[in-house]
């Protein structure tokens, strides 16, 4: 009978609330494992989020070097062609283009995503009214795109 009794959950000492321990159990028992399926639940939680971090990371520095190769590609399709312009004024034109191009490439190349990321903060912060029709134009045609 005292087998039988010891198996089931008891109340605190002095207790008439509805609290129930577990056979043996104490409260700081309890709570401990509380709180260490809370720091196992936190610490997949970091591990799953960390993943996802390097994953996205991994695609944009993927996209930045495409987009590196493409500028880059079209800055001396620019050069090839900018012979067969009329003019000098236009030929110049279009070797400063091209020059910019490569300096982008150059740029995107060189910089990582938060290094650009402050960099586009600073130019915002610089330039708040140009950065607002920027933002505009490129939703414009993003959005006729897709349209």
């Amino acid at each position: 009978m005292n087998e039988q009794l010891s198996s089931q959950p008891t109340r605190p000492a002095g207790s008439t609330g509805s609290t129930l321990y577990p056979p043996g159990g104490e409260p700081e028992s309890m709570v401990d494992q509380v709180k260490a399926k809370a720091s196992d639940a936190l610490d997949r939680a970091k591990e799953q989020g960390d993943q996802a971090a390097s994953a996205i990371e991994d695609t944009t520095n993927r996209g930045i070097d495409r987009a590196a190769e493409a500028a880059q590609g079209l800055a001396a399709t620019l050069r090839q062609q900018a012979g067969k312009l009329p003019g000098d004024q236009a030929t110049d034109l279009a070797n400063q283009a091209a020059g910019n191009l490569e300096r982008g490439a150059e740029y995107l190349r060189q910089t990582d995503v938060a290094e650009m990321r402050g960099d586009l903060e600073g130019f915002i912060r610089r330039y708040p009214a140009q950065s607002l029709l920027i933002g505009l134009a490129a939703g414009f045609l993003v959005a006729r795109a897709f349209r």
